[in-house]
C-alpha cells in the first residue's frame, strides 16, 4: 500500500488517480468475484452457526450506524443528507482490498470464507439504507417504494452481489467445481490481495485534506476503536463464540473506511472533504490499530 501511495505521486503511473481507478476496477470486477467463486461456489452453503455469526456482526454494525446517524453527526455539526454519509463512512470497512490480505494471511481460505460471508451483505445493506436515508432527508416527495426500486436497480448491477448470488445457487446444487475451474479462478482470485492493497495506496496518493479534522477524527474513533471493542465484547462475552470466530470478527471491524464511501459523498455533494480525510487518515491509522488489535488478540 505504501508502494502504491509513493508511486501514485510520481510520473511512473500516468495520472495516478486514473491508474488507481483501473486497478480498483480490475480487483472489483475480476479478482474478488473470482475469489468468491472459489470460496463459496466450491463449498457448502453457510450453516446456522455461520449465519448467527454474521447476524451478530451486523447487529453491532447497525447499532454504531444508529449512534453515528442520530447522535454523533449533529454533535459535530452535520445535518440533513450529510448524516447518512457520515454514518456510512463509519460503518463501511475496506473488507475487500485490505481485509482479504490480512485475514488470508492469518487464517487462509477458511478465514476468507468467513470474511466473504459478511462482505456479501456489506455493501448491499449499507448502500441501500444510506441511500434511502439520504433521499428521504433531502426530499419528502419521493415514495419509499420508488426509492427502493432506484437503489436496488443500481445494486443488482454490482459484480460482487451478482457473483455471491450465483455462487450460493451453485453451492446449493452440491456439485462443486472441477479442478481446472478452481485453478482458473485462482489466478485472478489470488491477485485480489496484493493488487487491492496497491490500488488503495495509489487512490489515496492524490487525496488532500484540510479543515475537517473534527469530523474525520470523530469518524475514525468510532470506526477503528468503538466498533471493534463492541464486536469483541458481543462475540466473546455475550455470544461466546470460539476464539477464532471472535478474532476474525474483531479484525473485520478494525478495517478502515472503504473507498466506495468517497464516491457516495461525491454523488450527494456533501461531506466530500471530510470523507476523503476519514479514508486517508483512517487507512494510515489502521496500521497502528490493527497491529495493536493483533497483538492483544494473540
Amino acid at each position: 500500500m505504501i508502494a502504491g501511495f509513493l508511486l501514485g505521486r510520481t510520473s511512473v503511473f500516468p495520472e495516478g488517480s486514473g491508474a488507481a481507478h483501473a486497478l480498483s476496477t480490475y480487483v472489483w470486477y475480476v479478482a474478488i468475484p473470482a475469489l468468491l467463486i472459489k470460496l463459496i461456489a466450491n463449498n457448502t452453503l453457510p450453516n446456522s452457526q455461520e449465519l448467527i455469526w454474521v447476524l451478530s456482526y451486523y447487529a453491532c454494525l447497525y447499532f454504531i450506524y444508529f449512534v453515528a446517524y442520530r447522535l454523533l453527526a449533529p454533535l459535530v455539526g452535520i445535518q440533513s443528507v450529510g448524516r447518512s454519509v457520515f454514518a456510512f463512512s463509519i460503518c463501511f470497512g475496506n473488507l475487500g482490498f485490505i481485509g482479504i490480505p490480512i485475514i488470508q494471511t492469518l487464517y487462509g481460505d477458511d478465514g476468507v470464507r468467513s470474511l466473504l460471508l459478511i462482505m456479501s451483505f456489506h455493501m448491499l445493506s449499507l448502500i441501500l439504507i444510506s441511500s434511502l436515508l439520504a433521499e428521504l432527508s433531502q426530499s419528502t416527495e419521493k415514495k419509499i417504494t420508488s426509492l427502493l426500486f432506484e437503489t436496488t436497480s443500481q445494486l443488482v448491477k454490482n459484480p460482487v452481489i451478482i457473483t455471491v448470488v450465483l455462487s450460493l445457487l451453485w453451492s446449493a446444487t452440491g456439485v462443486g467445481l472441477a479442478d481446472w475451474v478452481v485453478k482458473l479462478v485462482s489466478l485472478p482470485g489470488d491477485s485480489a490481495a496484493p493488487v487491492g492493497l496497491f490500488a488503495v495506496g495509489m487512490s489515496l496518493s492524490r487525496v488532500k485534506i484540510k479543515g475537517v479534522r473534527l469530523v474525520a477524527f470523530s469518524a475514525m474513533s468510532l470506526k477503528l476503536m468503538v466498533l471493534p471493542l463492541l464486536v469483541y465484547w458481543v462475540f466473546s462475552e455475550l455470544m461466546q463464540f470460539s476464539q477464532r470466530e471472535v478474532i476474525i470478527a474483531t479484525l473485520i471491524a478494525c478495517m478502515p473506511t472503504g473507498i466506495a464511501v468517497y464516491g457516495f459523498a461525491q454523488l450527494y455533494k456533501t461531506n466530500v472533504q471530510s470523507t476523503a480525510a476519514t479514508i486517508l487518515l483512517g487507512t494510515v491509522m489502521s496500521a497502528v490499530t490493527l497491529s495493536v488489535a493483533l497483538s492483544l488478540l494473540n
